[in-house]
């Protein structure tokens, strides 16, 4: 399995590398940890597998116990409140939030997750079904930035049915998430009805919209060196120029600034940022709202800044790996 080269493809790294590898202890976490322990030992230097253990379910902290010591990995237990309206999408966030907290405490710079190829398609399929950014189609990007750490996907080109025969060939055992098996959750649901033809067809569409996405990261970077200015509490962009951009480029550079300062993780979706975009091209625009932010004209300028200041979570948010706000590692709003 070429997962050395993967890897490579997603440097630069340190010259004796510590990465963090996030580890539940099923076949895609696992594998990753032992190519990833391959990959280190050649370049002399070390691996840190992290579990994070929510205490969700009764059994989940037996099993991060066992997955722990067969392994040789850290437990976190971050402590959050145990009721939300989406509690599968808050548990992400949360995991990520500990994940990253103990890289940035322990100085280290990248972190691996075990998304592979199989994962792409069924995000493409969810994307696609929502409606969703116009970066959907393309699915996860190999490197991103989430507080000042550099999440890694090494595994993006891998099916998962080459995981499991790598861990096999190992003699390496894995456990299975019984949540996998729920079909209540629509993630779940995609993947079990997807045909392995299905998956073939989105995997390829996720590749060829990956590369356009990277086209379009050059061009949105550049774009933002000429329109936006950061600052503590907010960002400008310059209206003229904005708005003599490609329409594309205009409303993703809208989005990724409302990202950094609301502190979301998550861009609005398209059509939003697209009815933003044509009502600021009006004449009389004079303020708006979106994703917890106020969008305000003050005479050549657009000011972007937290709609109320008092409840954002103060720290930059990195919203992609070619996020033009990427300066924005160890400034807070």
């Amino acid at each position: 399995m070429q997962v050395t080269a993967l890897l490579d493809a997603l440097g630069p790294f340190e010259p004796t590398p510590h990465l963090a590898v996030a580890l539940s202890g099923g076949a895609d976490s696992t594998a990753l940890l032992l190519l990833a322990r391959e990959w280190a030992v050649q370049r002399g230097g070390t691996v840190s597998a992290l579990i994070v253990d929510h205490r969700l379910r009764d059994d989940s902290t037996d099993e991060a116990k066992e997955v722990a010591a067969r392994l040789g990995a850290i437990i976190l237990t971050p402590e959050h409140p145990m009721v939300s309206n989406n509690l599968a999408e808050r548990a992400r966030e949360w995991r990520y939030d500990a994940l990253t907290a103990w890289c940035r405490d322990h100085h280290v710079l990248h972190l691996l997750v075990a998304h592979h190829a199989d994962d792409q398609a069924e995000t493409v399929a969810l994307h696609t079904e929502r409606g969703d950014t116009e970066d959907g189609a393309s699915a996860m990007a190999a490197v991103t930035i989430r507080d000042g750490v550099r999440i890694l996907r090494p595994l993006l080109h891998i099916r998962k049915s080459q995981l499991e025969a790598y861990l096999r060939a190992h003699n390496a055992s894995w456990v299975e998430d019984p949540t996998n098996a729920n079909l209540t959750f629509k993630r779940n649901a995609i993947r079990h009805a997807m045909t392995d033809s299905e998956h073939e067809r989105l995997i390829a569409i996720a590749q060829r919209e990956g590369a356009a996405r990277a086209q379009r990261d050059e061009a949105h970077a550049r774009a933002a060196a000429r329109v936006a200015q950061a600052s503590e509490d907010e960002i400008t962009l310059d209206s003229a120029t904005l708005l003599a951009l490609p329409q594309p480029i205009a409303t993703r550079l809208l989005a990724d600034s409302l990202c950094t300062v609301s502190g979301s993780h998550t861009r609005p979706r398209k059509h939003e940022t697209e009815g933003l975009f044509a009502r600021i091209q009006q004449p009389t625009f004079s303020k708006a709202t979106l994703k917890h932010c106020l969008i305000e004209k003050r005479g050549t300028t657009l000011h972007i800044s937290p709609e109320h200041a008092e409840n954002m979570d103060r720290r930059a948010s990195k919203p992609l790996a070619a996020s033009p706000f990427w300066w924005l590692d160890s400034r807070s709003f």
